[in-house]
């Protein structure tokens, strides 16, 4: 049981991971093409959803700046 518990963690922190690689991205294409930086369109572009956006508080704060 304690390896499929492992592995459920393992598994979340590498999709968390991806979601913030995403999410970074996505902000630099946004100031690239100077689009107005909302969660909406921010989360639309990078493929992440609004939950994952208000959550990660650095990514937040750099919307929110």
């Amino acid at each position: 049981m304690r390896g499929n518990l492992d592995s459920l963690r393992q598994a979340a922190a590498r999709k968390s991971a991806t979601a913030r690689a995403r999410a970074e991205k996505g902000l630099r294409e946004m100031v690239r093409r100077g689009q107005p930086t909302t969660f909406r369109g921010f989360a639309q572009t990078a493929g992440v959803s609004l939950d994952f956006l208000y959550r990660c508080t650095e990514i937040r704060r750099c919307v929110e700046h």
